[in-house]
């Protein structure tokens, strides 16, 4: 039965999103062969897994007691797609009274820092002559708020979160720059910026 998806309405929960592309991707592609295009995809997907997975456990390390672990848990980055050479990660944290994202925000620039670090070093790269003049070799997007959550479908179901903020993600990032993160609106002002049109510099 289709109807028995699972899928929930969230008013309560609240994201903060980080969208990842590789710079001239098509470009790129077009530059090397097939095999050798597939090991980039799997090397660079296999270093931003290394960075999501070494946040969360940073996370984890700073609980000054066990009680908070389930919490912590929900509240740490995780893989949520990768389609083509854009890669997503999401948080996920209770909207509460008295919430404030700003702290996560800062977690999630930091987790986009670390990932424009080291995807600096993939060697598959030193054959793109279009890599090889850029400056990293990523170009990002973060965005945030509310968002509606599910299971959807028979074929290969995934979790996955829907809404306004998760399409302006690929256009955040499609106008990013090698290097840096775009911020959406809502996340500039956020961290206290008085223009909405925010580019971070994350060398």
């Amino acid at each position: 039965d289709c109807h028995s998806v699972s899928i929930w309405t969230a008013q309560s929960r609240y994201a903060v999103i980080i969208s990842a592309v590789i710079v001239d991707y098509e470009m790129l592609f077009s530059s090397v062969d097939p095999k050798t295009m597939a090991m980039l995809l799997h090397d660079v997907c296999c270093i931003l897994d290394s960075c999501v997975e070494d946040s969360c456990q940073h996370n984890l390390k700073q609980l000054p007691n066990s009680e908070a672990v389930e919490e912590v848990e929900c509240e740490c980055p995780f893989k949520m797609n990768m389609i083509g050479d854009s890669y997503v990660a999401a948080s996920l944290h209770d909207d509460i009274s008295g919430f404030d994202p700003t702290i996560f925000l800062c977690k999630m620039l930091s987790l986009a820092s670390q990932m424009v670090s080291r995807t600096k070093e993939v060697s598959i790269l030193q054959q793109s002559e279009t890599a090889a003049n850029s400056t990293s070799m990523l170009k990002m997007g973060l965005t945030c708020g509310r968002f509606v959550a599910g299971v959807v479908g028979f074929e290969q179901p995934r979790f996955h979160l829907y809404g306004k903020m998760i399409q302006s993600t690929s256009l955040l990032n499609s106008n990013s720059e090698a290097g840096c993160i775009r911020l959406s609106k809502e996340a500039a002002e956020i961290l206290g910026h008085s223009s909405d049109d925010v580019l971070i510099d994350l060398h």
